[in-house]
């Protein structure tokens, strides 16, 4: 592996292949329908990925302050045993020097849920749309806002592994090399 400083790491897609709400508890079926409406409403979507949308707002226009809270608590058991980081570990052992990175375009719970799945102590940062109020190909981008961030004039000596070849061909005019997930050979 070449020796790069920054690995940033996408979030779904890349270390975790299934949504949020996907996990199997009844309480949580119940309430399906109306979060994969939410999903389809795109421009929704991109304002709740932006954080100019609530999680917690949402389900609680609907189904009342002390259901959403529930809601939300379900949506985080057992997610700490689904997702897969073997890749994540692989590549941190093999380049310890290097500093790991979650970009990803996601929604206001997301900084929650990773903090109560000891994740977010596993990375050096992290860079969530919702928090930052940009997506990866917005302008400024949320890449930009990282580079800014982690003190980088560009992402020479970077690396980002992520499922989308637009996230990818953005990341390379930036100057960092990419890795679609679908071809990450280590």
């Amino acid at each position: 592996m070449r020796d790069y400083k920054f690995v940033f790491w996408d979030w779904y897609g890349v270390i975790c292949h299934t949504g949020m709400w996907s996990c199997n508890n009844e309480d949580i079926n119940n309430y399906k329908t109306y979060i994969k409406e939410l999903f389809q409403n795109r421009t929704l979507l991109l304002r709740w990925m932006r954080g100019t949308e609530s999680t917690h707002a949402l389900l609680s226009n609907k189904y009342g302050k002390m259901t959403a809270s529930k809601l939300l608590e379900l949506a985080f058991e057992g997610w700490d045993e689904i997702l897969d980081f073997a890749l994540v570990d692989k590549i941190q052992k093999r380049s310890k020097h290097v500093k790991h990175v979650i970009i990803t375009d996601n929604f206001d719970i997301f900084d929650d849920f990773i903090t109560s799945c000891k994740i977010k102590n596993r990375f050096y940062s992290v860079f969530n749309s919702a928090t930052y109020g940009k997506l990866k190909l917005d302008k400024p981008s949320l890449f930009e806002i990282a580079m800014q961030s982690l003190g980088l004039k560009s992402f020479s000596n970077c690396l980002l592994l992520d499922d989308s070849l637009e996230n990818c061909s953005k990341f390379e005019e930036l100057g960092g090399c990419s890795k679609t997930i679908g071809k990450v050979q280590f």
